[in-house]
């Protein structure tokens, strides 16, 4: 068992974890795999899973999430619709944009949104 909690101390695991979270961050909208990302760090998916979470505080998953949907946000501020925003942002469908968007953001798109043009017409009064 001490060999495991060693394992997450040798010499290039912390610079694999970096390279897997920059490749997350280049690649979100296509939503990498796990196997995939882990592969990048050079890491058994299972080990990397866990030196990830305990570097980040938070799962690749919920990171890719968190990026797509910082980027329909991003999208939808400059007017695209909400449907076309998801899809350019990764998502599949506007069904799944719209749960793990409620899921991050605390509500739906569209009331994040109506909320967003109401603080923005009130700054332009």
């Amino acid at each position: 068992m001490a060999d495991r909690r060693q394992a997450g101390n040798q010499p290039g695991a912390s610079d694999g974890i970096e390279k897997a979270h920059q490749y997350i961050v280049r690649n979100f909208k296509r939503t990498p795999s796990l196997p995939e990302i882990a592969e990048v760090a050079g890491l058994s998916r299972f080990h990397f899973h866990r030196l990830f979470r305990q570097r980040y505080g938070k799962t690749p998953k919920r990171i890719i999430t968190e990026l797509q949907v910082a980027e329909v946000q991003r999208l939808a501020r400059t007017g695209m619709p909400l449907g076309e925003a998801a899809r350019a942002a990764g998502f599949v469908h506007q069904s799944h944009m719209t749960l793990r968007f409620k899921q991050v953001v605390g509500e739906t798109p569209r009331r994040w949104l109506q909320a967003v043009r109401s603080s923005a017409s009130t700054l332009l009064v």
